[in-house]
């Protein structure tokens, strides 16, 4: 889609322009959860790539007039705290049973002895405090990865952050507030780049 600054010019505008295009996002809705597809979106891309940049990573470059590119960083950051601390409790539950399972492991002793006659016995022994003790951290493995399954968010949830990370939808984000704003960015390039077309 066409912005007020046109099209790049020179190998140093293209590095930084930033084309509008129309983007589809794969949505769930909250009602029944169901899929739902809006081709109303918009991406903003660098010239040449198929993947919409981050548009909280643009915040700072926009006008602070324009749409509220922060504000998309704003709807995903619950999300992506959910995951990262869903991601550290599954994996403490992890090392939990690892270390619960070798501690239980190490419980059990065999002690050989010689009994009168000079045969060699082996006698089992448990000790009882390593054993429960490996068995709590077992379950406390458990019980962390739980948590971290617990608190992992939901497709929908997934679905949604993604769309909010990379798309901008009306009505929130008009498209022609989008283009004003990538236009004043993409002129503030040109101002900066050599302004020989040949380089």
């Amino acid at each position: 889609m066409p912005t007020s600054a046109g099209h790049p010019v020179t190998a140093c505008e293209q590095s930084d322009w930033l084309v509008v295009a129309p983007t589809r996002a794969e949505l769930f809705d909250r009602e029944n959860e169901r899929p739902l597809t809006r081709d109303d979106g918009l991406g903003l891309y660098h010239v040449g790539e198929h993947e919409p940049e981050t548009l909280s990573e643009l915040a700072p470059l926009m006008a602070t007039d324009g749409p509220r590119f922060a504000r998309h960083g704003e709807l995903v950051s619950e999300h992506d705290q959910r995951q990262v601390l869903a991601g550290a409790l599954g994996a403490a539950g992890v090392i939990a049973i690892a270390i619960g399972s070798v501690v239980f492991i190490n419980a059990f002793d065999t002690k050989q002895t010689t009994n009168a006659l000079g045969v060699v016995e082996e006698e089992q022994r448990l000790d009882g405090g390593k054993a429960a003790l490996g068995g709590v951290l077992a379950g406390v493995g458990f019980t962390l990865g739980g948590a971290g399954i617990a608190l992992t968010p939901s497709h929908t949830a997934r679905a949604q952050a993604e769309a909010d990370r990379y798309v901008l939808f009306p009505p929130i984000d008009p498209s022609d507030k989008v283009l004003d704003a990538v236009g004043r960015y993409n002129q503030r390039v040109r101002t900066r780049c050599p302004r020989n077309p040949s380089r």
